[in-house]
């Protein structure tokens, strides 16, 4: 028998008739932990917007598309 042949006999225990409700092992959430949660989500967000380097003027802080440095002249004839 190889190692993933499944049996042909059914199960005699069967499992989950009496297992404890998902609610009755959940507590529920309280507002200062809900505060806290929302917190460290906009830590790690501004945390994220600092990593990201823009590739037009390598600044930190801000992506190409929102940048608002001036493209030397240089540059725009080589886009041309």
């Amino acid at each position: 028998m190889t190692r993933f042949a499944k049996h042909k006999k059914p199960r005699k225990d069967k499992t989950g008739e009496d297992a404890t409700p998902w609610e009755a092992l959940k507590k529920p959430v309280t507002e200062e932990e809900d505060q806290r949660k929302a917190q460290k989500r906009l830590e790690k967000k501004r945390k994220r917007e600092l990593k990201k380097i823009c590739f037009r003027c390598r600044a930190a802080g801000h992506s190409m598309n929102e940048c608002t440095a001036e493209i030397p002249d240089e540059l725009k004839q080589k886009r041309e």
